[in-house]
Order: C-alpha cells, then structure tokens, then sequence
C-alpha cells in the first residue's frame, strides 16, 4: 500500500505464538484505517513463517488484494481490525472518583480543585523534563480535565475532558457532561453520535470507539500513541450525578 512508508513487527509473541505489525504513513503517524494499516498476526511471521503466510498473509491478499468484491475486505477489516495503538502496552494513569489520581510514572494522590487542568501533556521539546512548562511549550498531544463541586457539597469531580493532537488535520475533540446531566462528544464544532450497530468513529489523527458490551466507556485513541478511556458513571453518595472517570496510556516508543 502507497501510504504505508514504514512497517514494524513486534519483537516478540504471546504464548499463543500472536505478533503484530504497525505502519507509519510519510508524516510518521499511525495507519489506522484501510489497508495500509497494519494489523494484528494470528502467527508472528519471523518465528512462524509458514503459519504466518497461511493464517495471515493469504487471507488478506485474497479478501483485499485479489477480489474485486469490496465486503471481502471490509469483512477482512472487521475480524482483522487495524492495530490503533490503544492495545500496545505502554506506561498508564487516570483519574476517578471526587477525583483521585494516578500519574504515569505510579504516584497516586487526590487533589479537590476546582476549574480546567492539564491532563496529559506530551511536549516535542528537547529539554529534559524536569523543565516541563506545558504552558508555554510546544506539544504534540495535549488534554484537559474540568472539576466541578457536587451539588451541597465540597466534593468536585471530573465533568469534561478535551484533547488535541498535533496532527496536521487535528481538531479538539470533547466529552462532557452537560448541565443537564446528558454526556455531549464534540470534534471541533461538530457533535458526535454512535448510530446504532457502529460503534467506531475515524478520523485523520484518532479513532473513537464506543464499548459495544459497555455502552458507557468510550476509548479515543490518536495515532501517536495515546490511548484515553472515558467512563461515563452515575454518583449517588455524596449527591446523585454523573461523573467522568478518565484512564489514560502512552504506547512506548
């Protein structure tokens, strides 16, 4: 595929002998969709060659490369999902509850505040990181939380996050609970909206999905490596409301 520049097999397999393999475009992002993404290998091919050509390479030429019939390959795609990096382990946080936090690096605390924080900033500067200003740096990916007080109370919790890539068609993608208690996903000035049976969303730098089992967990996921799981859930101590709790992974590089 032409806008596959560079491809990467994983160095090693699970115990059922899986690999995976992962493609960049000319910019170095992620492939995420279509069939110059890379994809997840029933046999990782260095260590099972033979295996691998007929469980994995055979298939997709006749179902993608070799067939004139398009739902040949959008059936390939569906049992063979392109790999969007939200499965690729990596370094993780999050934040839940009235909120309580976790940092990437394994440092858990609890902070009440109240207003719009940095969430998770990645900076493309050069410095070492103990001089991180995320802001007055540059970033390639950036995301905010904002806390609001429970009614009656002294409680605040996590009511909206928004982030941003820095891919060159990016735009800030929200998820928010509104005043009225309804959970409202915007990217840019559009409002988002699973119809029924589709439960992923594309798009240049990210790909958002809904839990078809969990229709309450949302997991975006951008092309250059960072993964956020939203879930939406009802409080009903101290006060009744609907809360955000947001995990958040960084693929290793």
């Amino acid at each position: 595929e032409s806008s596959a520049v560079e491809c990467y097999l994983s160095k090693s397999s699970n115990i059922y002998g899986a690999g995976a393999e992962c493609c960049y475009d000319f910019e170095g992002q992620l492939i995420t969709r279509g069939t110059g993404s890379g994809t997840d290998d029933r046999y990782r091919p260095i260590a099972l060659a033979v295996q691998h050509f007929f469980d994995d390479t055979l298939p997709y030429l006749q179902c993608c490369m070799f067939s004139n019939d398009t739902e040949n390959c959008q059936l390939y795609m569906h049992y063979r999902p392109p790999r969007r990096g939200s499965n690729t382990m990596g370094e993780s946080g999050g934040t839940w509850g009235d909120p309580h936090f976790i940092t990437l690096d394994g440092t858990s605390y609890t902070f009440n505040g109240y207003g719009e924080y940095t969430y998770l900033a990645i900076s493309n500067d050069p410095r070492p990181s103990e001089m991180f200003q995320p802001s007055i740096q540059s970033h390639v990916f950036e995301s905010q939380i904002r806390t609001m007080p429970l009614e009656s109370t002294n409680v605040t919790v996590t009511k909206g996050f928004a982030a941003q890539s820095s891919h060159p068609e990016s735009q800030p993608i929200s998820i928010t609970v509104s005043r009225r208690e309804n959970l409202v996903m915007r990217r840019g000035n559009e409002v988002l909206e699973f119809e029924d049976n589709i439960h992923m969303l594309f798009f240049p730098e990210m790909t958002i999905e809904r839990n078809p089992i969990d229709s309450n967990t949302i997991i975006l996921s951008w092309t250059i490596g960072v993964t956020v799981q939203i879930k939406l859930v009802l409080t009903i101590s101290p006060s009744t409301a609907l809360v955000l709790n947001v995990a958040a992974s960084v693929a290793e590089t």
